[in-house]
């Protein structure tokens, strides 16, 4: 089922958001939130070269309260209950969608140290990396 959120730039290449297609994208796979695999990621970060290749965003939902309960139900509580990362593969990169928790929070305080998370009841971090191959 479709959800709409809202996407808000916090760091790295600011509009790269704008690369993303119109309309919808659609998660077709889930990255376990293990250490071994969330090295791999961090190594992935590090060698595009830093913050020119990747932007972090805050996904919520959009403000209309309808669009509340489908963001926790299916895409929040669905990533958390399995302990993983939605991923997103896009013709200019990837997609990772972070549920919120301490891998989450850590992402953010190392990018936006200023961001209160806690102030935050609903969210996904969005990491966009250009040009990585699935």
């Amino acid at each position: 089922a479709a959800v709409k959120i809202r996407l808000h730039e916090l760091g790295g290449q600011l509009g790269l958001v704008a690369s993303l297609p119109e309309g919808k994208v659609t998660v077709t796979q889930r990255m376990r939130l293990e250490a071994e695999q969330m090295e791999e990621f961090d190594e992935r970060l590090n060698q595009q070269g830093g913050v020119k290749d990747f932007s972090m965003l805050l996904a919520s939902p959009e403000e209309q309260p309808e669009s509340k309960a489908p963001f926790e139900r299916q895409l929040v509580k669905y990533l958390t209950e399995r302990n993983a990362a939605g991923v997103v593969q896009l013709e200019t990169g990837m997609m990772y969608l972070f549920p919120p928790g301490d891998l989450a929070v850590a992402y953010l305080k190392r990018s936006v140290p200023h961001l209160d998370v806690s102030l935050i009841d609903t969210y996904l971090l969005v990491v966009l990396i250009n040009g990585i191959p699935a």
